[in-house]
């Protein structure tokens, strides 16, 4: 009587398919390769059909071998995913949420929702991560997080969000700065400083709507470095290498060498804050952790 089919077959299995080398799939598993060499033909005894073409230690698939290899991956993703919104119940019925918020944060949201949550509930375990916005969509479609303070858009169905406030730009400039002066700064008065931008992370949609409102007025910014995070951006600015626009909230974590100022003019754009979330989470813990939230802000101006 042949073995039943077990996942280690489809798991050693896929590492040899992509790798078409025993030796090195072998490595990857910290398996021998004879152990190896035997599961593979043990799988190819149980379905009854070639999976591989052997050349030395170099392999190559069969028909069957390609056709098995991609629904062997979506048996192992879907297990993995499985299990991992396993052990999410798990934790959420001991009372745990893993909480993300955006780098730069930390100032006006995450020590305001933090403290308040602490001071409601002290038998929630929050444990707490700094992913960018992209990070923290990616980490809930994993379902790494439960939930994500973070800047849009999303575009994920699966993903539920609300805006919690709305933050004003501001323009950021080297303290020194003679436009430091104005209470208000005209979009055109900064055309001559090189702008810092934010690469990679940040509120980008607001510089969108700042190029149109720019364009709108034929002002053109003038280009300058790109940073990987507001921290950067501060420190870029602060050593007078340009100005940037980032939200208002950035005051309470400026260092010295730089000040902000509101923009004059009409239609200046703003940022929201979204809270996301799944749909598809309906536990206690959750839903206690978002009512909470709402109470925070509104129990506090914005």
């Amino acid at each position: 009587m042949s073995s039943p089919l077990e996942l280690r077959h489809l798991r050693y299995f896929v590492a040899v398919a992509e790798e078409l080398n025993i030796t090195r799939a072998a490595h990857q598993l910290h398996t021998a390769q004879p152990s190896l060499s035997r599961q593979i033909r043990q799988l190819e005894d149980l379905i009854r059909v070639p999976l591989l073409l052997r050349k030395g230690h170099h392999v190559e698939l069969t028909a069957a071998g390609r056709s098995l290899l991609t629904e062997a991956r979506r048996i192992l993703l879907d297990l993995d995913t499985t299990m991992e919104a396993t052990r999410q119940i798990a934790s959420n019925e001991a009372g745990s949420l893993t909480v993300a918020f955006f780098p730069g944060s930390d100032g006006k949201i995450f020590s305001r929702i933090t403290s308040f949550v602490n001071f409601k509930r002290h038998d929630l375990n929050l444990t707490l991560r700094s992913l960018r916005s992209a990070e923290q969509i990616a980490a809930l479609q994993q379902r790494a997080i439960h939930v994500g303070f973070l800047r849009g858009p999303i575009e994920d169905s699966d993903i539920a969000w609300r805006v919690l406030r709305s933050d004003s730009i501001v323009a950021v400039l080297p303290a020194g700065h003679p436009l430091a002066r104005l209470k208000k700064i005209p979009l055109a008065k900064l055309t001559g400083i090189p702008l810092v931008e934010l690469s990679r992370s940040g509120p980008r949609r607001f510089l969108q709507q700042i190029s149109s409102l720019a364009y709108n007025q034929g002002i053109v910014f003038r280009p300058g470095l790109k940073t990987d995070n507001m921290y950067e951006t501060l420190a870029a600015v602060g050593a007078g290498l340009g100005f940037s626009f980032l939200p208002d909230y950035v005051e309470q974590m400026a260092p010295r060498t730089v000040i902000t100022r509101p923009l004059a003019g009409e239609s200046i754009p703003r940022v929201d804050l979204l809270v996301a979330y799944r749909h598809d989470n309906k536990t206690r813990q959750l839903a206690d952790f978002l009512a909470m939230v709402d109470e925070c802000f509104s129990k506090e101006p914005a």
